[in-house]
């Protein structure tokens, strides 16, 4: 039987388990999907024996860009936002994908026709705040990251070139400003099961 397993920290509040259990059930494959809490600081243990115990893991807060340097390889998507949230071992080769990109662009395009332009702020700057930086660069939104931490902000700002001679791109929370926004795009774990 092939073995599952979402990976993060904190996890015990994840539903994955329940719903790829269930889609496991009732599509008769023989598969289970277990949460398994990984802290950053635990992360090398827990990959040294990963590619002998699942088949394929998602990768939640906090480990979304550190998982990286424990894989063989990455797809093209998972490059551009250097992060990663699926993990298929094929064969024991151990491959990183961002599907973030693509969940996120559906659930905006399901609302907004055209995002190109719009001024969007993104709240936060790990690796579900890359995917959607990334998606919102390439349809041509005007995209500024805020975070609690300053530096953290800066960084992806310059990763993704949201600097410009005319714009900083990137902030603290406090400079949270509604009237120089379209779009408020919470990429935080503030709001988390159970607060």
């Amino acid at each position: 039987m092939k073995k599952y397993c979402v990976i993060g920290y904190p996890i015990k509040h994840s539903l994955s388990p329940r719903i790829f259990n269930r889609a496991f059930r009732r599509l008769k494959i023989p598969a289970r999907y277990e949460a398994v809490e990984v802290a950053p600081r635990d992360l090398a243990k827990f990959m040294r024996s990963f590619r002998e115990k699942y088949a394929g893991a998602n990768v939640t807060i906090p480990n979304k860009e550190k998982i990286i340097k424990f894989l063989d390889k990455l797809s093209p998507e998972a490059t551009a936002v250097g992060a990663v949230n699926v993990i298929v071992n094929r064969g024991g080769k151990l491959v990183g994908y961002n599907t973030d990109i693509f969940g996120a662009m559906a659930a905006l395009k399901s609302s907004i026709k055209n995002l190109r332009s719009k001024k969007v702020v993104v709240l936060g700057a790990g690796g579900a705040a890359r995917a959607i930086v990334h998606g919102l660069k390439k349809v041509g939104a005007q995209v500024t990251v805020l975070n609690r931490t300053l530096s953290h902000a800066k960084k992806l700002a310059r990763d993704f070139k949201l600097i410009s001679a005319s714009r900083r791109g990137f902030g603290s929370l406090e400079d949270f400003n509604p009237a120089q926004c379209d779009i408020l795009i919470n990429a935080t774990s503030v709001g988390m099961w159970p607060q």
